[in-house]
């Protein structure tokens, strides 16, 4: 199916070992590529996807773009319009062309979407721990068929049981392939939510105040203890989960609106420097986007 296609694609290896294998793979699947960054070199590498990077996938009207992290773990990818993917969108679309019945997992902190999109095609939706080494032994179950940790890392324990970008891209393409729908347009169809995330200060001594505080806040209302603490509310859930490496909680909150997302990262914010107490430390809350966005309604 991919030979038949006869794609082109935008690939910037930032140079990764992925450089060194990949070509060859894609050459004989009959794949036109334009490589960028290939090979190997010191530096620091991208965080995210360069502007550059996505001008050249519009300008050369690439049916896709991607962007491997320095491992070939992960992957960025950027559709036939020049948009640049999330990590949930494309495990979304991933999903959903794949269409494969048995157990997708991917962190707590998922947008809500997620779970109705993985159930609707007839799979079971099993939500992690957002560790990426909790990711890969949740999907060392014998009957997981697809992961993600949410940060461009897709396993596919059938083939390999752990992150592998390049297996990602070739399954990607063949699934573009079969569906015959532009990558774009399979986006534009993903369920639409708001989903916003905040991030506040929490030293490392008053984490198990937080958690114990907003607990026993909660004691009588349906939670989910899998990675901190999630509220589901009745459009969707606020999520609080503390911080592995940092002296921080991350609060996320997937609701139908935006308004409704800001409001519930406003008021879980505030829970938590009160129950964080006088520590003497600043707050340092972002709101760091929303994916999705669903459309205001007017009020009557």
């Amino acid at each position: 199916a991919i030979r038949a296609a006869q794609f082109r694609l935008v690939i910037d290896y930032d140079y990764s070992q992925a450089s060194q294998v990949l070509p060859d793979v894609l050459h004989g699947l009959g794949v036109t590529t334009v490589p960028l960054n290939a090979g190997f070199a010191e530096g620091p590498r991208h965080r995210t996807v360069p502007e550059e990077t996505v001008l050249i996938t519009r300008t050369m009207h690439a049916d896709l773009g991607c962007l491997f992290n320095a491992t070939g773990e992960r992957l960025d990818v950027i559709d036939d319009q020049g948009s640049v993917l999330t990590p949930y969108e494309l495990f979304g679309v991933l999903a959903r062309w794949w269409s494969h019945r048995g157990v997708m997992l991917a962190p707590a902190s998922s947008p809500q979407w997620v779970r109705g999109l993985v159930e609707e095609q007839g799979s079971e939706f099993v939500p992690t721990n957002g560790e990426p080494n909790q990711v890969l032994r949740a999907a060392a179950s014998p009957s997981a068929c697809l992961a993600t940790d949410g940060e461009g890392g897709f396993v596919w324990p059938y083939f390999f049981g752990a992150f592998d970008a390049m297996y990602t891209l070739v399954k990607l393409l063949e699934l573009r392939a079969v569906a015959g729908e532009p990558l774009s347009a399979a986006t534009a169809r993903l369920p639409q939510a708001a989903y916003l995330t905040a991030t506040e200060f929490v030293p490392w001594e008053a984490k198990g105040r937080v958690m114990r505080a907003l607990m026993e806040a909660h004691r009588d209302s349906n939670v989910d203890l899998v990675d901190g603490i999630k509220v589901f509310v009745d459009d969707g859930f606020v999520l609080v989960r503390p911080d592995p490496d940092e002296p921080a909680c991350h609060i996320v909150a997937s609701v139908t609106s935006e308004t409704r997302a800001r409001d519930l990262l406003d008021e879980y914010s505030r829970r938590v420097r009160e129950a964080r107490g006088g520590e003497g430390a600043p707050v340092a809350t972002e709101i760091i986007g929303s994916a999705s966005p669903a459309p205001e309604t007017a009020p009557a």
